[in-house]
Protein backbone atom coordinates (compact mmCIF):
# COMPACT_ATOMS: atom_id res chain seq x y z
CA UNK A 1 0.00 0.00 0.00
CA UNK A 2 1.34 3.54 -0.98
CA UNK A 3 -0.45 6.39 0.57
CA UNK A 4 -0.17 9.98 -0.51
CA UNK A 5 -1.13 12.49 1.77
CA UNK A 6 -1.78 16.33 -0.15
CA UNK A 7 -3.49 19.21 1.44
CA UNK A 8 -6.30 20.39 -0.02
CA UNK A 9 -9.37 22.93 0.14
CA UNK A 10 -12.47 21.01 1.15
CA UNK A 11 -13.88 21.93 -2.74
CA UNK A 12 -11.23 20.56 -4.34
CA UNK A 13 -11.10 17.62 -1.96
CA UNK A 14 -14.90 17.03 -2.90
CA UNK A 15 -13.98 17.08 -6.80
CA UNK A 16 -10.97 14.90 -6.44
CA UNK A 17 -13.27 12.12 -4.89
CA UNK A 18 -16.24 12.67 -7.53
CA UNK A 19 -13.82 12.56 -10.23
CA UNK A 20 -11.64 9.37 -8.96
CA UNK A 21 -8.45 11.11 -8.49
CA UNK A 22 -8.76 11.16 -4.69
CA UNK A 23 -9.96 8.11 -3.11
CA UNK A 24 -10.41 8.64 0.50
CA UNK A 25 -10.77 12.45 1.69
CA UNK A 26 -10.74 14.64 5.41
CA UNK A 27 -12.00 17.52 6.32
CA UNK A 28 -14.63 20.05 7.09
CA UNK A 29 -17.23 19.80 4.63
CA UNK A 30 -20.48 22.70 4.53
CA UNK A 31 -22.96 20.08 3.17
CA UNK A 32 -24.15 16.52 2.00
CA UNK A 33 -23.37 15.49 -1.53
CA UNK A 34 -24.52 13.05 -3.48
CA UNK A 35 -22.78 10.04 -4.19
CA UNK A 36 -20.52 10.77 -1.39
CA UNK A 37 -20.23 8.88 1.84
CA UNK A 38 -19.31 11.11 4.54
CA UNK A 39 -18.24 9.71 7.96
CA UNK A 40 -17.90 12.08 11.03
CA UNK A 41 -14.51 12.00 13.12
CA UNK A 42 -14.15 14.75 15.62
CA UNK A 43 -14.74 18.15 16.08
CA UNK A 44 -12.24 21.11 15.74
CA UNK A 45 -12.38 23.96 18.33
CA UNK A 46 -11.80 26.93 16.67
CA UNK A 47 -10.85 30.47 18.69
CA UNK A 48 -10.48 33.95 17.07
CA UNK A 49 -7.08 35.16 18.04
CA UNK A 50 -4.99 38.30 17.72
CA UNK A 51 -1.01 38.37 18.16
CA UNK A 52 1.73 40.44 20.43
CA UNK A 53 2.13 42.93 17.45
CA UNK A 54 -2.47 43.71 17.44
CA UNK A 55 -3.29 46.76 19.70
CA UNK A 56 -6.00 44.31 21.03
CA UNK A 57 -3.31 42.07 22.70
CA UNK A 58 -2.59 44.25 25.59
CA UNK A 59 -6.43 45.41 26.30
CA UNK A 60 -8.07 44.87 29.37
CA UNK A 61 -11.75 45.96 28.21
CA UNK A 62 -12.27 43.88 24.95
CA UNK A 63 -16.07 44.23 23.05
CA UNK A 64 -17.54 42.03 20.42
CA UNK A 65 -18.61 46.00 18.21
CA UNK A 66 -14.74 46.68 18.86
CA UNK A 67 -13.64 43.36 17.22
CA UNK A 68 -15.79 43.12 14.56
CA UNK A 69 -14.31 46.00 13.01
CA UNK A 70 -10.63 44.74 12.92
CA UNK A 71 -9.44 43.54 9.64
CA UNK A 72 -10.18 39.69 9.85
CA UNK A 73 -8.17 37.29 7.48
CA UNK A 74 -10.23 34.30 6.11
CA UNK A 75 -9.73 31.60 4.15
CA UNK A 76 -10.88 31.25 0.58
CA UNK A 77 -13.34 28.63 1.35
CA UNK A 78 -15.34 29.89 4.16
CA UNK A 79 -18.81 30.68 3.88
CA UNK A 80 -19.88 34.18 3.77
CA UNK A 81 -22.80 33.71 5.50
CA UNK A 82 -21.36 32.38 8.82
CA UNK A 83 -18.45 34.88 8.97
CA UNK A 84 -21.88 37.22 9.28
CA UNK A 85 -23.40 35.05 11.87
CA UNK A 86 -20.01 35.39 14.17
CA UNK A 87 -20.37 39.46 13.42
CA UNK A 88 -17.94 40.03 10.66
CA UNK A 89 -19.66 41.40 7.62
CA UNK A 90 -16.81 40.37 5.60
CA UNK A 91 -12.52 39.77 5.66
CA UNK A 92 -10.17 41.59 4.65
CA UNK A 93 -7.74 39.32 3.48
CA UNK A 94 -7.84 35.72 2.08
CA UNK A 95 -6.09 33.03 1.91
CA UNK A 96 -5.65 29.32 1.33
CA UNK A 97 -4.43 28.10 4.17
CA UNK A 98 -4.34 28.12 7.59
CA UNK A 99 -0.44 28.23 7.97
CA UNK A 100 -0.96 31.58 5.38
CA UNK A 101 -3.30 32.64 7.72
CA UNK A 102 -1.40 32.15 10.79
CA UNK A 103 1.45 34.32 9.31
CA UNK A 104 -1.09 37.18 8.32
CA UNK A 105 -2.58 37.23 12.50
CA UNK A 106 1.37 37.17 13.93
CA UNK A 107 2.00 40.43 11.54
CA UNK A 108 -0.25 42.17 13.56
CA UNK A 109 -2.44 43.46 11.25
CA UNK A 110 -4.82 41.25 11.03
CA UNK A 111 -7.01 38.73 13.54
CA UNK A 112 -8.56 35.44 12.64
CA UNK A 113 -9.99 32.20 12.92
CA UNK A 114 -7.51 29.00 14.32
CA UNK A 115 -7.78 25.57 14.93
CA UNK A 116 -6.95 25.53 18.59
CA UNK A 117 -4.36 23.03 18.60
CA UNK A 118 -2.45 24.88 15.56
CA UNK A 119 -2.12 28.07 18.40
CA UNK A 120 -1.27 26.36 21.12
CA UNK A 121 2.46 26.71 20.71
CA UNK A 122 2.67 30.34 19.99
CA UNK A 123 -0.04 30.61 22.98
CA UNK A 124 2.39 28.87 24.79
CA UNK A 125 5.11 31.35 23.82
CA UNK A 126 2.43 34.14 24.59
CA UNK A 127 1.99 35.79 20.82
CA UNK A 128 -1.40 34.80 20.05
CA UNK A 129 -3.80 35.81 23.02
CA UNK A 130 -7.85 34.48 22.24
CA UNK A 131 -10.26 37.55 21.72
CA UNK A 132 -13.46 36.97 23.70
CA UNK A 133 -13.58 32.99 23.48
CA UNK A 134 -17.75 32.78 25.05
CA UNK A 135 -18.71 35.37 21.64
CA UNK A 136 -16.66 34.01 18.78
CA UNK A 137 -15.37 30.20 19.49
CA UNK A 138 -16.96 27.55 17.37
CA UNK A 139 -16.23 23.87 16.12
CA UNK A 140 -15.67 22.66 12.84
CA UNK A 141 -17.12 19.31 12.25
CA UNK A 142 -14.54 16.90 10.40
CA UNK A 143 -15.30 14.06 8.24
CA UNK A 144 -13.65 11.20 5.97
CA UNK A 145 -15.23 11.18 2.71
CA UNK A 146 -15.11 8.49 0.07
CA UNK A 147 -17.55 7.94 -3.32
CA UNK A 148 -20.24 5.99 -3.29
CA UNK A 149 -19.59 2.70 -4.70
CA UNK A 150 -16.16 3.14 -5.05
CA UNK A 151 -13.61 0.03 -5.06
CA UNK A 152 -10.77 0.28 -3.16
CA UNK A 153 -7.80 -1.78 -4.12
CA UNK A 154 -5.26 -3.03 -1.58
CA UNK A 155 -2.31 -1.61 -3.52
Amino acid sequence: MHIKLIIRTPAEQLNGVLNNHIDLAIGSYNSQVHNIISEPLYREQHWLYCSDLHPMFFSRQLDKEQISQCPLVTRSYWNTSDLRRRGFSKGSATVETVDAQLLLILSGKYIGYLPEHYAWPWIKENRLRVLLPNEFGFQSPFSAICKRGAAMSPT
